[in-house]
């Protein structure tokens, strides 16, 4: 599943939720990523003040990946895919049916 994430604060609560559903405390996740129990408690109280390298190493740790998307980019792409179809085109895309000259 996928969570979009828009502050960093956003992602206080997913990093507690992932750490919970492997079943692992702060401190077992700590010691595989050879840190202290409290600087994992500090991350996932405030997950905006750790650098992006320990971020990604404790997501790689809980087995999560960063996805980046490009809103404007899937936006346009859905626009682009509609240009230059015809209206009978756009219905059949749609799963409408075509209508036809005598529809008119």
């Amino acid at each position: 599943m996928d969570y979009p994430l828009n502050f960093a604060e956003q992602l206080a609560q997913h990093l507690k939720s992932f750490r919970k559903a492997r079943n692992l405390t702060q401190a077992q996740l700590a010691l595989k990523l050879g840190v202290t129990q409290s600087r994992i408690a500090g991350i996932e109280a405030q997950p905006g003040k750790v650098s992006l390298d320990n971020l990604l190493r404790i997501l790689a740790a809980l087995d999560v990946r960063m996805l980046l998307s490009d809103r404007a980019l899937n936006a346009d792409t859905a626009l682009k895919s509609l240009k230059g179809l015809t209206f009978a085109e756009r219905k059949k895309n749609d799963n409408q049916p075509n209508l036809n000259e005598s529809d008119w």
